[in-house]
């Protein structure tokens, strides 16, 4: 299969009422997302990316291979120094989101298979996120994670070969607000609805949590 990606640029994105300087919205990014200079009915256009970068030395890298018959679409903000992103997604009906502010925040987000759709925002320095999900069925996937604060640090990885329930929500929501927090959920098969905040108390510890019933590992780059 010819892959085709369409690669929106700070540029580009002027054209929707955006100033150099200005950060995009949650709602700026889903107009964007929805526009219809994106979301045309063409099976030409079955990767596109939109992706912004303000400051020094942030690096992002993203891989897309459709295989479906839905879009894929990756949306990235990057305002601030030397943050990272690396954004695979293998399949159809794929969707990542990624907000970087501040400094030296990672995140590494994978999707594999179909309806899956992946919202991070890391707001602090150092923060790390791995996320891992894949999901061959007609009920989606979806997972937010929010990192505000220093140092925390989130490890997900969601599959499973049992097919959920058509009335199942399939949704994690991982929240770390503050300092030296650190989640691990390693989950496989069908899985019930995830939430977990995080908000240690004045000078307060970092918390942990670790939710596992898999083996999985994340790869090293």
């Amino acid at each position: 299969m010819q892959i085709r990606t369409i690669l929106f640029s700070i540029l580009l994105l002027t054209a929707f009422g955006l100033h150099a300087q200005e950060l995009i919205s949650s709602e700026e990014m889903q107009d964007l997302l929805e526009s219809t200079a994106i979301q045309l009915e063409n099976p030409v256009i079955s990767n596109f990316s939109v992706i912004r970068q303000i400051d020094e030395a942030n690096d992002f890298k993203a891989t897309q291979n459709q295989q479906g018959n839905l879009q894929n679409g990756i949306l990235v903000n990057q305002n601030g120094t030397g943050n990272s992103g690396l954004i695979e997604q293998n399949g159809s009906g794929l969707e990542t989101k990624l907000w970087q502010y501040k400094s030296s925040n990672e995140a590494y987000l994978w999707s594999e298979g179909d309806n899956i759709s992946v919202e991070v925002k890391q707001d602090g320095i150092d923060n790390s996120i791995n996320s891992f999900i894949e999901n061959y069925f007609l009920v989606s996937r979806s997972a937010y994670l929010l990192q505000q604060g220093n140092n925390n640090r989130i490890e997900l990885a969601l599959f499973g070969d049992v097919a959920p329930s058509v009335n199942d929500a399939q949704q994690v929501q991982i929240s770390q607000t503050g300092n030296d927090h650190s989640v691990e959920a390693m989950l496989e098969n069908s899985f019930a609805p995830i939430s977990i905040t995080q908000t240690p108390g004045v000078n307060g510890e970092g918390m942990q949590v670790n939710i596992s019933n898999s083996a999985f590992s994340f790869p090293t780059n």
